[in-house]
C-alpha cells in the first residue's frame, strides 16, 4: 500500500479548516500523512489545527506570508509518500477519494496526475443546484483529456493526485502565479507525461465570497492566457481566448467554431459538443438570459 502525503495550505481559514481535516482523517485509506502549511494566518487557523492530535498531521508555519504556490512547494519537500494528494481548506473530501485515486494511479502507471469529479456546495454546506440538477463537474478522461489539456482546468485542483517522483524532477509550483497556478503545473506535467481523471465523485468543492474563484476570477484569467500562450504556437488574443474557456461570447458561434480548430485543429466528439454549448450560451447570453440560467 503506498503511502499517501496530503498537502493542504491554509491562509485564515478558520471558518471551514475543521470540516476540511475531519474529511482527510476518515478516509478509508488511512496510509497518509496531512502535511497542513499554515501561511502565517492572522486567524484562529494555527490554533484549529494544533488541537488535532493526530500524529498523521504535520504543521509546518510560515513566518511570512509566501502565497500558495511557495507553501505548496514547501509542504511537497517534505513529504514522504509515493503521491502527493491536493487538498484546500474549504473543501470536503468524500470517504472513499483516496482509495479509488490511488487504486486509479496503481493501474495506469504511465499517468503522472490525475483527478475526479466533484459536485459545488456552498458556503453552508449544501449542494448547489442548477435548474433541479445537482452543479457536478464532468472531467475529460483518456485520449480526449490530453487532447484538450490546454482548456483549463484538466484536471481539478483540489482534487488532484500527482506522482512525487514528478516532483522530484523539478516540476513545481511557479510561484510567478499566484493564481492560476495549478494550469501552468498540469501543462508542465502534460508535456512529458499522461494526465488522467476518474469518473467517480470523489470531492465537494465549496463555493463562497472568500474563495479564490470568487475573488481572484479576472486575475485566473489573466494568468491563464499567460500559460496558455507560453505552451501552444497558436496566437489568439485575451478576448478570444475567454471565449474559448467559454467565459465570455463576443465570438458569433462561426467564429468560435474557426477559432477553436485553429487551436485544436481536431474534429471529435469533444469539438462538436464545445462547439454546441458555446452556440446555446451565446443564444442565451444575448438574449439576457446566460447570468439567470446558466450561472
Amino acid at each position: 500500500m503506498p503511502k499517501v502525503s496530503v498537502i493542504m495550505a491554509v491562509y485564515n481559514g478558520s471558518d471551514y479548516l475543521r470540516e476540511a481535516i475531519d474529511s482527510v482523517l476518515c478516509q478509508t485509506y488511512d496510509d497518509f500523512e496531512l502535511i497542513i502549511v499554515d501561511d502565517a494566518s492572522t486567524d484562529n487557523s494555527l490554533e484549529i489545527i494544533k488541537s488535532y492530535k493526530d500524529e498523521r498531521i504535520v504543521i509546518i508555519c510560515n513566518e511570512n506570508n509566501m502565497k500558495l504556490p511557495r507553501s505548496l512547494n514547501k509542504g511537497i519537500s517534505k513529504a514522504k509518500g509515493e503521491y502527493i494528494v491536493r487538498m484546500d481548506a474549504d473543501d470536503i473530501c468524500l470517504p472513499d477519494r483516496f482509495a479509488k485515486q490511488v487504486d486509479f494511479m496503481e493501474k495506469n502507471l504511465d499517468i503522472a496526475a490525475s483527478s475526479g469529479n466533484y459536485i459545488i456546495i456552498d458556503a453552508d454546506g449544501n449542494v448547489k443546484k442548477k435548474l433541479l440538477w445537482t452543479i457536478k463537474s464532468h472531467r475529460l478522461t483518456g485520449e480526449l483529456l490530453n487532447r484538450y489539456a490546454k482548456i483549463p482546468s484538466p484536471l481539478v485542483h483540489p482534487a488532484a493526485i500527482i506522482r512525487k517522483s514528478v516532483f522530484d524532477e523539478g516540476i513545481l509550483y511557479n510561484p510567478q502565479y499566484s493564481s492560476a497556478q495549478d494550469y501552468d503545473l498540469w501543462l508542465k506535467i502534460n508535456s512529458k507525461y499522461k494526465l488522467g481523471n476518474i469518473s467517480d465523485v470523489i470531492l465537494k468543492y465549496r463555493v463562497h465570497d472568500k474563495s479564490i474563484s470568487s475573488v481572484k476570477r479576472e486575475a485566473q484569467l489573466n494568468n491563464a492566457y499567460k500559460i496558455f500562450s507560453s505552451y501552444t504556437d497558436r496566437k489568439i488574443s485575451f478576448s478570444e481566448f475567454k471565449c474559448i474557456m467559454r467565459f465570455d461570447f463576443s465570438l458569433s458561434p462561426m467564429a468560435f467554431c474557426k477559432k477553436f480548430y485553429y487551436v485544436f485543429s481536431s474534429m471529435d466528439i469533444y469539438f462538436f459538443r464545445s462547439v454546441t454549448l458555446y452556440a446555446l450560451r451565446w443564444f442565451l447570453y444575448k438574449m439576457n438570459f446566460y447570468r439567470k440560467i446558466i450561472r
